[in-house]
This record gives C-alpha cells, structure tokens and sequence, in this order.
C-alpha cells in the first residue's frame, strides 16, 4: 500500500496506507512511463505556450510520483515545478529558439522535480523513522506501567499472603487455646468421675460393684482416648510432635502392644499371631509412637472382628549401615471394607461406616494419626480389604540400627510407693491448691489414704497465704484457679524467705507440653496431669517427698 501522512492519536503527523494496492514494479512502471509522456509532451510545447505546459506536463510528472509512491512529496514537486515555470518559461517573456536551451530549461524541471521525489522520500523516511520513535517510546511508557502495575500486583499479593498468614496464624493459636480449654474442661470431671470409681473401689464393694466400677472406668478411659487423640493430632497438624530416638528391642515394643490390647482380644476368644522372622531385633527411634500407631492398628482389627484371628508381622524393605526401612502389617478375619471406604479411612474423623446406624463406634481419629505418625517416621500407611473377607493394614517407617541394651539382674519387686509413703513420710503435712470440689475430695482422700496430713486452699491468694504460715513439706496445685492462678501462687510463694526448696507440683487438667514448660519456667518441679493416676500421684509425691528429705538432711 502506498503511505502518506495522517494525524497519530497524540497529534503527530504518521504515515496512512492510501487506497492502491499495485505491485511496487508495476507502479515504478507507470510513472516511470507516465514522466517520459510528460517530458515529451513539455518539449513539444513551444515557449509562448506556457499555460499548456502547466496543464499537462506537470500533472503527469505529478502522477508519476504518486504512482511511484511520493504523496508527502506533492507539494515539493508542485513549488519546484512553479518556480522552474515562472522563471524560466514565462508564458509573456521571450524564450530562446534554440532547441539546446530548450532542452536545457527541461531537464533543469526534471532534476528540481527529482530532487523533489527525493526530499519526498525522505520525508517519507522521517515520518516512518519518527513513527517508529512514538511506537517506541508508546511501549516504553506501557512496559514503564506495567512494571509499575506488577510492582503493585506483588507489593499487593504479598501483603494479602502476610494478611493470610497472620490470619493462619491466629486461626491456629485461637484453635489450640480452644482445645486446651476443652482439654481443661472435659479432664476437670472425668477426674471426678475416674477419681470417685478409684475412691468407692477402695472400699468395700461386692463383686458385682466391682464389674460396675469396671465399666465406668472403661467408659471413661474411652473418652479420655478421644481427648488425647484429638491433641495429638491437633499438635502433629501444627507441627508441634517431636519424636524421640533411643535403642530398643523389637520384640519389646511388641511385647507392650500385646499387653495394650491382649485383654480384648481375649476377650473376644481371638487368635493372637506375631511373624517377626524378617526385621531386625534392635532398633533406633521413637518406640512410644510406633506403639501407639500398632495399637490403633490392632484395636481397629479388634473392634471389626468378630471371630477368626488377627496377626502382627515385620519385615525390612530395606537395610543398610544407617538403618532400615521397616513394613508392619496388621491383619484380621473381620467384615473388611469396600475401595471406596478404603480411599477416605486415613482423614482425620472418617469412618468405614458413617451411618448413624452404625455397629461399631469411634472418633475416626486413631487411623488418621497412623498416617501422621508413620510420616514423621518417612513412612507410609496404606490397606487392602474386600468385604466379608478382613482387612491388612500395613505401615512403613525408617528406623536406625539400635545397640543391643546391657542385661542387668532382674531386681526385687519393689515396695509400691504407696506403701512406702505410709512407711516413711506418714504425718507430712501437704497443701493442696485446688478450686473443684470433687477435685478436692478426691485428691484429699488419695493423699491421706497413705498417712499424709492435707490442708486445702481453694484458690492461689489463699494458697500463698497458706504456705507464708505453714512450711509444708509438698505443694500441689491447680493452674487455673479463682483471684490468683497456680503459676502466679508458684512465683509467690518462690519468693517467700525458706520456700525456694519446697516441692510445688502441678496437679492440673491441662495436658499440653507448652502447659509443662509454664509450669517448670513459674518454678514448678514437676506436673501430673489430671484425671489423677493414683499409682502416678504416690510415685510423683514420693520422689520429691525424698528429695525434700535429703536436702534436709544435706543442710
């Protein structure tokens, strides 16, 4: 297309396209053949025949450069044309007859229109090279926007991940503190519950009262399981699980998951088998979590079998010098489970079957937290069941290569710390910091089941009235508590004159390993976690009840 010259949205003059669209060697062509038409015409024309020549001669020559593809050069060609005609061809002035000087005078209006071809081409150029210079600096300004533009995206997009990020983080902090208030909650009267079935079944009850403590116990174990789960997998989801690493021996550790489930297998009239024949005997890792991902495990094949056997089994995948990659299967006789419920059985509260008319109960936690576990070992959980026909559950997990432990002489049963608290530290005095009642009357009647003299606070100010008064041989005391709490009664009554080696211990609802550290940081020595273990309570007590005598006896 030829170009001439247009007006640009930013008012420069730009080149257009004009409406003829020849090939470029026809258009030279024509106006090469349309000047020479002209040239000869403009010879023939004589001297006083000036106004013929304008009509004719100049507007083929015209022509001829806009063939050729000069618009911008139009108006060159035309003054350059008119000034050849005024003087050098005036139309009322004599001209010279002879042909040379006619001839002269022509090809002088040939070069002056050529040169205007010339100052039109490269018109033509300048207007191109200029378009070229907007378009440029057009993009220029757009990249300049753009990376201003991107510049905002991100400073925009970071601040929307900061904004989720702290919001994540609030998220997780309000979620924790809600389970540890529901921790607190949940524990605070399943200790009266746990601790009052402790308290009737240390008195005289018949066989059948028995069987009835026996079920509430049961009862209440089971729903302490579904609050320690629901933590554990709150604190393995924020990252908070740290496995421990020490040396053990495979078959202890199944020894203890026999003792965890032994009693309901049996009583379910299960076959019990263990295949170890393929694993390694010592170990290095976190023993207490294998055990208690095997246990979800069995209990699990347990609860969906109703006759038959179940089996446990190791074996290596892998072996080397640094350890060894181990598979545990668990596999059972029961009602086994269809492809669809075996892709969701892993996630956190899923069930095999959801149905409010379901057989078998549970949280949907205990698989769930096998998955977790068997990932921070740098393992993998997976299951193949059909139904009707049982189920294999299998585990995989990275172990270090243990050391065999030295075999020491099997000691004399020792005397039970509640027998020796009744020996040696009967009259004692205690004080016990505590808001609950039945908290209170349990703990009160523990303690002085085994000689201990106990007074009772039921709040912090009360209890650092208490013990500026009295030099107790023992503290225990809740964390949450009415006026003061037990951290702030702690660092009180630390800053007594003779308190600094008091035995003050935790005796609370709140299970969290941040809950500990609180404790031991306010100057505690030691934490039992609420419902109260009797056999833990006279062990804890009976520790720094020693303690506090051989310091005596050292000063």
């Amino acid at each position: 297309m030829l170009l001439e010259p247009r007006d640009s949205a930013d008012g420069m003059r730009m080149p257009k396209e004009l409406p003829l669209n020849w090939p470029r060697s026809l258009r030279f062509a024509l106006a090469f053949g349309l000047f020479l038409v002209g040239l000869l015409v403009r010879l023939a024309i004589s001297p006083q025949q000036g106004g013929l020549a304008f009509v004719t001669f100049y507007p083929l020559i015209l022509l001829s450069f806009f063939l050729a593809g000069t618009g911008p050069g139009v108006l060159t060609t035309i003054l350059s044309g008119l000034a050849g005609q005024y003087f050098f061809i005036p139309p009322y002035r004599s001209f010279p007859a002879d042909l040379a000087s006619y001839r002269s005078v022509s090809i002088f209006l040939l070069t002056s229109s050529l040169i205007g071809w010339v100052v039109a081409r490269l018109h033509g150029y300048a207007h191109s090279l200029r378009a070229m210079l907007v378009q440029y600096q057009k993009a220029q300004r757009e990249l300049a926007q753009y990376h201003d533009g991107l510049e905002d995206i991100v400073y925009l997009r970071t601040r929307e991940l900061a904004e989720a990020r702290t919001a994540a983080e609030a998220a997780s902090i309000a979620k924790s503190a809600f389970l540890a208030n529901m921790s607190h909650e949940i524990r605070t009267p399943l200790n009266g519950v746990l601790g009052m079935a402790n308290v009737l079944r240390r008195t005289s009850v018949t066989a059948e009262q028995r069987e009835y403590l026996d079920k509430i116990e049961t009862s209440g174990r089971y729903l302490l399981g579904i609050v320690d789960d629901i933590l554990d997998l709150n604190k393995i989801e924020a990252g908070r699980l740290r496995l421990e690493s020490r040396d053990f021996a495979l078959d202890d550790l199944v020894q203890d998951v026999g003792a965890l489930v032994g009693d309901r297998i049996a009583a379910k009239g299960l076959g019990f088998d263990v295949d170890l024949a393929g694993a390694p005997r010592w170990l290095h890792g976190d023993r207490a979590r294998l055990t208690q991902a095997l246990v979800n495990y069995l209990g699990n094949a347990v609860k969906f079998t109703e006759q038959g056997r179940i089996a446990l089994s190791c074996r290596a995948l892998e072996q080397s010098d640094a350890g060894c990659l181990l598979r545990f299967e668990v596999a059972d006789t029961g009602i086994g489970m269809t492809t669809e419920q075996q892709a969701r059985i892993f996630e956190p509260f899923e069930q095999a079957d959801s149905s409010a008319s379901r057989k078998h109960q549970g949280s949907g936690l205990g698989l769930a937290i096998t998955k977790r576990i068997a990932g921070l070992m740098g393992g993998e959980v997976g299951a193949e069941s059909e139904p009707g026909k049982g189920s294999r559950f299998w585990l995989t997990a990275r172990l270090g290569k243990g050391a065999p432990l030295p075999v020491a002489p099997e000691p004399p049963a020792p005397e039970s710390a509640e027998a020796l608290l009744l020996r040696n530290f009967k009259g004692a005095g205690v004080l016990l910091a505590e808001d609950d009642p039945i908290s209170q009357e349990v703990a009160q009647y523990l303690l002085q089941s085994v000689g201990l003299r106990v007074e009772v606070a039921d709040n912090g100010a009360r209890a650092v009235q208490m013990a500026a008064e009295t030099d107790f041989a023992l503290i225990l005391t809740d964390m949450q508590m009415p006026e003061v709490d037990g951290l702030q009664a702690t660092v009180a009554i630390r800053a007594l004159p003779g308190r600094q080696q008091t035995p003050i211990l935790a005796l609370t609802a709140n299970a969290f390993d941040e809950d500990r550290r609180k404790c031991l940081q306010a100057g505690m020595n030691d934490v039992i976690v609420k419902p109260i273990e009797p056999k833990r309570l006279y062990e804890t007590v009976l520790k720094w009840l020693s303690k506090r005598g051989e310091l005596s006896l050292s000063e």
